[in-house]
């Protein structure tokens, strides 16, 4: 009969009467020590192992695919349990996985709505020439939150009417003159910063009196 050593776990410290020579662990901790012992290999031997995992799953994509889709099938709940430690143990890992994911779903979707709008354009132009005027008062009220975000002093009072292909130009904080897009657009300036304004100012008054 043999007569094996009482030996220390290497998990838990506790003291245990091995029933080999090469036991390291307990019989409570056998399990969460070959887990670290396989980590800790794999640590050691990662570029090697990386290597050989990348090569066998390219030999065999569509067989490791399939088998994984009907495990997780028939295992949902470990499935769960597994994704919930990998999160506790890589919190910051996790949330920039989740700055990536909703980086990425926001770039697709502008990326849809920009390519929907270009295919749409005739449509969505003539519907908001068409709910423009049905909402004239809604449509003054978001430009002048639109105008308002430049500085909280802005106000939108304007000196003239409206019309099809006109841009509202602050001659100053409050007042407003509906001038042609083209010729609101022919000079830069700022009335923020005081660029040009005197000049694009001139352009405007001038084509109120015509």
């Amino acid at each position: 009969m043999k007569n094996y050593k009482l030996k220390i776990c290497k998990v838990c410290g506790e003291k245990f009467i091995s029933t080999g020579n090469s036991q390291k662990y307990c019989s409570n901790c056998k399990v969460e020590g070959e887990r670290q012992r396989k980590k800790q290999y794999y640590q050691n031997n990662k570029e090697r192992m990386s290597a050989q995992h990348k090569e066998y799953y390219q030999i065999n994509k569509e067989e490791i695919n399939i088998r994984h889709k009907q495990w997780f099938q028939e295992y949902p709940e470990y499935q769960k349990e597994c994704v919930a430690r990998w999160r506790k143990n890589n919190l910051e890992r996790t949330k920039e996985l989740g700055r990536m994911s909703d980086k990425k779903r926001y770039l697709e979707k502008h990326k849809y709505n920009k390519q929907w709008f270009l295919n749409h354009s005739e449509k969505m132009r003539e519907y908001h020439k068409q709910w423009k005027e049905k909402n004239w008062e809604k449509y003054l009220e978001s430009e002048r939150k639109t105008y308002n975000k430049r500085s909280r002093n802005f106000d939108f009072i304007p000196l003239n009417e409206y019309f099809e292909g006109a841009e509202a130009h602050h001659i100053d904080r409050v007042y407003i003159i509906y001038i042609p897009k083209e010729l609101h657009k022919s000079i830069y300036h700022s009335v923020l910063k005081d660029i040009n304004m005197d000049t694009i100012n001139a352009l405007a008054f001038n084509y109120l009196k015509c």
